[in-house]
């Protein structure tokens, strides 16, 4: 259930989707509990150099 809840989380920051409404969305009153969400992981990472080097 957690790595569903994170999915939908993360899935919800990529597309754009304020923090603030995301954190409604998971039902979280702090938003630092939703930040983790918005942490890039490697993957992130990777797109972002690829962007730039044009990979």
């Amino acid at each position: 259930m957690h790595v569903l809840r994170h999915t939908f989380g993360k899935n919800l920051v990529d597309a754009g989707v304020s923090l603030d409404q995301v954190a409604t969305l998971m039902g979280h009153v702090n938003l630092n509990t939703t930040r983790r969400y918005a942490t890039p992981d490697t993957r992130d990472l990777q797109q972002a150099v690829e962007k730039v080097v044009g990979g």
